[in-house]
């Protein structure tokens, strides 16, 4: 399980609203803006019960499985869409393939954004314990 440290923003019943630390190495990331830069608040279900409060720092985590999916999904599967757009459009103008290979990795982020909104609960973070 990948674990990370957070710091609570927002209790409201069970739903505890946290944010995710920002690192120095973070900085220079190109894909900061996947993860909101330590941003934007998160929501996680307290399922164990715990006495959560405003500024506590608690750990979470998910699953490797779920991550390694996430990674697939985020990062293999459209360089694979983009390949084989680039080999089916050989033929056409080199510029044109190149556009159009493009245009497919936009569709298939734009699908799986609309999937992850309609099945977001799949990835969800749990609360492992309280520090």
């Amino acid at each position: 399980m990948l674990k990370e440290c957070v710091e609570v923003v927002g209790v409201k019943g069970r739903e505890v609203k946290v944010r995710f630390d920002k690192k120095a190495m973070c900085s220079c990331c190109r894909y900061s803006f996947l993860c909101g830069k330590g941003q934007e608040d998160i929501s996680i279900e307290n399922t164990q019960g715990l006495e959560i409060k405003v500024g506590d720092k608690i750990e979470v985590g998910i699953q490797e499985k779920r991550s390694m999916l996430a990674a697939l999904i985020l990062f293999l599967f459209p360089m694979i869409i983009f390949l084989i757009c680039l080999i089916v459009f050989n033929n056409w103008h080199q510029v044109g393939a190149f556009f159009i290979a493009i245009l497919s990795v936009c569709v298939y982020y734009l699908i799986i954004r609309n999937i992850l909104k309609l099945k977001g609960r799949y990835f969800n973070l749990k609360i492992l314990r309280k520090l």
